[in-house]
């Protein structure tokens, strides 16, 4: 039984030059052809009600990603091309059918979906991403910490933006492994999480799910193997279709269909010297391989292909978009090749959002496009000649929005349309409509009595010390010294808490069919675009915050200042995720009408993962909770983020000559911000009641220690 996490040492130094890869020579799939779309296995009227049924799997398998590869000799002279299959986890029907990204769900308007979901990933000794994982974040998982290392991958399908039932959310907790052999007696044995309720790995997604039209999609969703498993290539689209928006050229609407509807899946990705997967890292004293805060890749890949191309017409096309990314957001507009100012030269019409229609079109020369969003963009190429070649271009900083430049010769560029495709006169090319919807979409109005629900984004500076080996000139044998290692730690958490663990107790409970505003306050350096698992909502506005810390008692206060934002055109619609900037609070409203435990999470999956993410609850009786009235104030500092003078040195059980310190981490708080940071006995006491921060530390790091080595011995920690 695993008691503390087994340590990676790094084995991979080096990655692909992501220039070797050549650009715009593979033809982009369309994920909506009829082969990519699965097929019921059945169908059936049941209560009058259509019910289809599929049987879904998860495999290992290859995937020729990316396209033809330069080799390149050691003096750095081209020698030759090649192609490399890429091992990858892929959704489908059967292993031969298994893809990144998985096929595609098209599912008729207020169908009843079942899908048996069926885990065929083998052991965990024999993870594809093994040698990247940080074992240490699954120290937050009793669990799966309980589970013996042969046994199989976790995994746990969640259908992102379903209005779902809670048992079939595809919660972290309810992930499943592959039926496999125990050493006792050779029996077939599913290992499942804590919040597993579903006997059978069939997942219901409901009329409610499928009542109108709109642009989901489904990835993996296991706790501690989020980040990796949709990185290794667990993730898929879901249409569903209504009687406006049919995907037929028969559409009231006159948006573009047929095979002129495409789904754009967009994806960075890092790749070995030999084509596999890297998933980058970094390393502690001990030389143990640790999770970074975001992750990067250098590659840009679209249906599971880098850097594609697409032949079009001169007419307009439907592009159904989603960001599969784990930390990039993308800011994106087409430019010609042949501009070297990269002028936008073709307009991106947002016609939908996470959650459907928009009531209007919303022409922009560049879209901001978060990690998880759906974007559904209408692009007209009839006004451009015949031969036109257009980038698809992105200039998002990482991480977002004051981080690094992007390389305009790799993730400055997407994909690339080559406008050369002969005219089929005989399909319809209407033109957009001033109105895509035939009626407004109405507020939401909150509940009488529903008081707003004041939660908060914030991060921690971990700061782990270790005894190691002196290997400094002229050190002693034997001699020792101590190295630091700074984890930062994203958590949510409420106003009254500070930051919470993802196991600490529910702090969000919400009357079922209670309509309710949530003020979501970020008090780091970086956007996050937060997700709430099963609501469609509406963005209220945003507004600067500033904070004031009581210099007796610790105790932290914030006041909402400056004019109010409000939400951007293409934000007018209903939203699963909405982007929460740093130093402000963003509100958003939704009703919650289906009773049962639900995540909220940044879908930046690097935070998600750790330890970005909190449970709600929706019942029909609400109980007061009591929780504790105080937390760190976030420093008033310039970007990028510094830790504050807050610390508290922490001695952890059993962990030998190992401290940790926790600190907090603020990003830029508007100029007017008032910060009284107080006393360090009044820090040190607010620091105090955030128990719950100190228990997950001790779990994913003192206990984890244990088992560590430095060069083949113990290491004191």
């Amino acid at each position: 039984m695993r008691t503390a996490f087994t340590c990676n040492t790094p084995v991979q130094l080096n990655t692909l030059d992501p220039l070797t890869v050549h650009k715009y020579e593979t033809a982009l799939p369309n994920p909506l052809d009829a082969a990519s779309v699965y097929k019921p296995a059945s169908v059936a009227m049941v209560g009058g009600v259509r019910t289809e049924n599929y049987t879904v799997g998860m495999y290992q398998t290859t995937q020729d990603i990316l396209g033809s590869v330069d080799l390149m000799s050691p003096a750095g002279a081209k020698i030759g091309t090649t192609h490399y299959q890429t091992s990858i986890y892929g959704y489908g029907t059967s292993q031969a059918t298994a893809s990144f990204p998985g096929k595609t769900f098209v599912i008729p308007q207020n169908a009843n979906v079942n899908v048996h979901w069926v885990n065929n990933l083998g052991t965990a000794a024999n993870y594809l991403l093994n040698p990247y994982m940080d074992h240490s974040a699954m120290m937050n998982t009793p669990d799966m910490m309980a589970m013996p290392l042969n046994d199989g991958v976790p995994t746990v399908p969640h259908l992102h933006g379903g209005h779902t039932e809670a048992a079939s959310d595809g919660q972290p907790d309810q992930w499943f492994t592959q039926a496999l052999p125990e050493k006792a007696g050779g029996r077939a044995v599913i290992d499942r999480g804590a919040d597993a309720v579903k006997a059978n790995d069939t997942y219901l997604y409901d009329s409610s799910v499928n009542s109108s039209a709109k642009s989901l999609w489904y990835h993996d969703h296991a706790l501690g193997y989020t980040r990796t498993n949709v990185y290794a290539g667990l993730a898929g689209m879901y249409f569903t279709r209504d009687k406006l928006d049919t995907g037929t050229s028969a559409n009231t609407l006159g948006l573009p269909s047929g095979k002129y509807e495409v789904p754009l899946m967009i994806a960075d990705r890092m790749f070995t010297p030999e084509g596999q997967l890297y998933y980058p890292y970094q390393v502690d004293p001990t030389g143990c391989v640790r999770m970074l805060p975001e992750s990067f890749g250098n590659v840009m890949t679209v249906n599971g292909k880098a850097w594609p191309v697409m032949h079009v017409e001169q007419r307009a096309y439907r592009f159904r978009m989603v960001n599969a990314s784990d930390s990039r957001f993308l800011n994106l507009w087409l430019a010609k090749d042949t501009d070297p100012g990269l002028t936008p030269a073709a307009t991106l019409t947002q016609v939908g959002t996470d959650q459907g229609l928009l009531f209007k079109p919303v022409p922009q020369q560049k879209m901001l496009f978060a990690p998880g969003e759906r974007a559904d963009v209408v692009v007209d190429f009839s006004k451009l000649p015949a031969g036109t070649k257009l980038i698809l271009r992105n200039d998002a900083a990482t991480p977002y929005a004051g981080g690094d430049p992007v390389d305009p010769a790799t993730t400055g560029q997407v994909m690339e349309f080559v406008i050369d495709a002969p005219l089929v006169k005989s399909y319809p090319n209407p033109a957009l409509k001033a109105n895509i919807l035939p009626s407004a979409i109405g507020p939401l109005v909150a509940t009488a009595g529903q008081a707003p629900l004041q939660v908060g984004l914030f991060e921690s500076d971990i700061v782990e010390t270790y005894t190691v080996p002196d290997t400094s000139p002229g050190a002693a044998p034997g001699a020792t010294t101590t190295a630091t290692y700074t984890a930062i730690v994203p958590q949510l958490g409420t106003l009254k808490t500070g930051p919470l663990s993802y196991h600490s107790a529910v702090t969000e409970t919400i009357k079922l069919n209670n309509t309710a505003v949530w003020e979501i306050y970020n008090t780091t350096a970086d956007a996050h675009p937060v997700h709430l698992h099963l609501v469609a909502f509406q963005v209220l506005s945003r507004q600067a915050f500033t904070t004031t810390v009581d210099a007796a008692t610790g105790a932290t206060t914030y006041a909402k200042t400056g004019p109010v934002r409000l939400p951007q055109g293409n934000e007018l619609g209903m939203k699963d995720i909405v982007v929460c900037y740093p130093g402000e609070v963003t509100r958003i409203i939704a009703k919650f009408d289906r009773a049962g435990k639900y995540m909220w999470h940044c879908h930046i999956l690097s935070h998600e993962e750790n330890d970005m993410m909190r449970p709600f609850t929706v019942t029909s009786t609400v109980t007061p909770k009591t929780v504790a009235a105080a937390v760190v104030a976030p420093a008033a500092v310039a970007a990028p983020a510094v830790t504050s003078s807050s610390t508290m040195t922490m001695p952890m059980s059993g962990s030998g000559g190992m401290t940790t310190t926790a600190q907090s981490r603020s990003g830029p708080t508007p100029t007017s911000s008032t910060v009284q940071q107080g006393t360090a006995a009044a820090r040190a006491r607010a620091l105090a009641t955030n128990a719950d921060l100190f228990r997950s530390l001790a779990r994913r790091i003192g206990q984890a220690t244990k088992s560590r080595t430095v060069n083949g011995t113990a290491a004191a920690m």
